[in-house]
């Protein structure tokens, strides 16, 4: 089967996880999940996926993912993992909301991203995007941008969890680029220090 998107902005949906490879979905931009589900998107071999919308009050482990990919979640999302195609040092993930009104994800694991950026997503200004539970043991950098209030709670340290138990480092908190509120709640028990920078909202 071929399943060719043409021109334009196109948006591939799917209810059951794609499980070898397939190089019959071209040109595409967004994948979208439709029901919880563990999908490798490196799997479709004939396009490139630069957006996954997780339109699903589900959990989600992504895999395969290209530096730059946004993830955008409904209410009741959980990220259990996302991961890169080819992990280095470098790699970069964004975070954002799917529904105009505001979202709020459970729990957000990228345990392999090295700058992770919250903005939007599909939130419109004024509303809320809210990630209720932050794993990032990798995190050097995180940047907050875009006209959304915005809450992020991290999760408690642990090998696995919050900003992990590893030799204490400095993360970077960048919120210049969001015009409303930014809320940044850091476990007080962190042996991180986190370098905040703001603007006149945040």
């Amino acid at each position: 089967d071929v399943i060719n998107g043409g021109t334009g902005v196109n948006t591939f949906s799917q209810s059951t996880a794609l499980v070898g490879a397939f190089a019959g979905v071209t040109n595409f931009q967004t994948l979208e999940l439709a029901a919880a589900m563990t999908q490798d998107i490196s799997k479709f071999t004939g396009t490139t996926f630069t957006e996954v919308d997780l339109n699903f009050a589900g959990a989600f482990t992504v895999s395969g993912l290209a530096n730059g990919t946004a993830i955008h979640g409904l209410t009741g999302s959980t990220i259990t993992a996302a991961t890169h195609l080819t992990p280095s040092s470098t790699d970069t993930l964004t975070i954002g909301g799917l529904t105009a009104a505001g979202s709020t994800l459970t729990a957000v694991t990228v345990n392999d991203t090295d700058t992770l950026t919250i903005n939007a997503g599909h939130v419109t200004a004024g509303n809320t995007l809210a990630i209720s539970s932050l794993n990032a043991i990798d995190v050097d950098s995180i940047v907050i941008s875009g006209t959304q209030k915005t809450t992020v709670t991290v999760a408690a340290d642990g090998a696995a969890t919050g900003f992990g138990n590893t030799a204490e480092r400095t993360i970077s908190v960048d919120a210049s680029g969001a015009s409303d509120t930014v809320t940044f709640n850091e476990n007080a028990a962190s042996a991180q220090k986190i370098s905040y920078t703001g603007s006149s909202s945040a």
